[in-house]
């Protein structure tokens, strides 16, 4: 009954729906900065991995020339030779079928050439590979999204796995930085990044934390530890309100802005492939499981936080106080320290993103992460009855001395 009422009280709140378009403009800030762009034109993401192929393509070149001006080459000059043409002939593959993403013939085409991109991306990757365990690896290689870096044998089978998927599932690559990318994609690459969350986190609680506090100064929350009812299900009632809001207004942010992307940049696929390291082995999962991960992750998150901020709204006086804190614990995540004791800390999984791409070794996995999130949230629960036992105590002192 109290819950019913609390929602019917709060649900039109205009901070509420501030709230949510704060997450749309957050969630959009690249995409907005595409609509003057012409949709059909090559993403400034794909033009970037085409210039490092083709730069790639220039050294290749240029160490070549050296080996064909020299008067003799030793066996091993031959042997390096070989591997440079190697190289050379993989690469070309690359830059070859990358030409066909601007072709003026149509999107089928551009499509097209873009599935076929990726299987030559595949044999450079491949090859890059063999190379890392005959230990002859170049100094540096390019990765997916056209990351250049040293080549190892983690990173290695890890590119080989994500484009052995893309070709599997007839799927071209979609860059991460890529603002044209489809709804699905873009959205999975935002929620992904642990900083973001951490903003998202705090935008999602502000309403519940604005309710909090705007009962303690009109004197509800004061009120409630006199009252025969007691002053917990009042605050039980509020809290589970501003709870189910903040996730109703993360629900329609997120939904607006998957059909805003959508209708201009299409909706993407859920079953694109994403790669996940556990014990040091590459994992593919899909663009679906992994966003729904995120959320269950993201959901005990704000529960977590919510417990704490109905604790923080008990002991403070004023809004500020409480989102201070809050900001407080949401900058713990970023401090560097993981597996341990560590582990068992709540601010490790709060960024989700980070726990779902497995980016922090040593910390339990989603499961035990969502775990351990509503564990301290019901320590916190616990903590915020006893200062209610407390405040009740003396109200009710107070009123018998009058």
């Amino acid at each position: 009954m109290l819950y019913r009422i609390e929602i019917k009280k709060t649900w039109a709140q205009s901070l509420n729906w501030v709230g949510a378009v704060l997450i749309v403009l957050f969630l959009l800030t690249a995409f907005l900065t595409t609509l003057r762009r012409d949709p059909v034109a090559v993403d400034p993401a794909e033009v970037a991995i085409a210039d490092r192929y083709t730069g790639r393509l220039k050294q290749l070149n240029t160490a070549l020339d050296v080996y064909d001006q020299a008067e003799h080459l030793t066996a091993a000059d031959k042997v390096a030779q070989a591997q440079l043409m190697g190289e050379k002939t993989v690469v070309q593959g690359v830059i070859m079928a990358q030409s066909g993403i601007s072709s003026p013939l149509g999107d089928a085409a551009r499509q097209a050439a873009r599935r076929e991109t990726a299987r030559a991306t595949l044999a450079y990757q491949r090859y890059i590979l063999t190379r890392v365990r005959a230990k002859t690896a170049p100094s540096t290689a390019i990765g997916a999204d056209g990351v250049l870096s040293p080549p190892s044998l983690r990173a290695s089978r890890r590119n080989v796995a994500f484009y052995q998927a893309l070709v599997a599932r007839k799927l071209p690559e979609i860059p991460a930085a890529r603002h044209t990318a489809p709804a699905a994609n873009y959205l999975f690459n935002a929620v992904s990044e642990g900083r973001f969350t951490l903003v998202l986190l705090l935008i999602t609680l502000l309403p519940l934390v604005n309710g909090l506090m705007k009962d303690k100064q009109d004197g509800t929350t004061a009120l409630g530890q006199v009252l025969p009812l007691g002053p917990v299900p009042p605050l039980l009632a509020r809290a589970a309100a501003g709870l189910t809001l903040a996730l109703a207004m993360l629900a329609v942010a997120l939904g607006v802005s998957y059909l805003l992307i959508g209708l201009r940049n299409g909706f993407g696929l859920w079953h694109y492939p994403v790669i996940i390291e556990r014990a040091g082995r590459p994992v593919v999962t899909e663009l679906g499981g992994a966003m729904g991960h995120y959320a269950l992750l993201f959901a005990a998150a704000v529960v977590f936080l919510a417990a704490a901020a109905v604790l923080l709204s008990l002991l403070s006086s004023g809004l500020t106080t409480v989102l201070l804190g809050l900001t407080a614990l949401l900058a713990l995540a970023l401090v560097p320290l993981h597996g341990g004791a560590w582990r068992l800390a709540p601010f490790g999984y709060l960024q989700a993103g980070d726990i779902v791409m497995n980016r922090n070794e040593g910390m339990l996995g989603i499961g035990g992460g969502v775990l351990l999130l509503l564990a301290w949230a019901a320590v916190l629960g616990a903590a915020s009855l006893g200062v209610i036992a407390a405040l009740r105590s003396q109200r009710v002192q107070a009123w018998r001395v009058r």
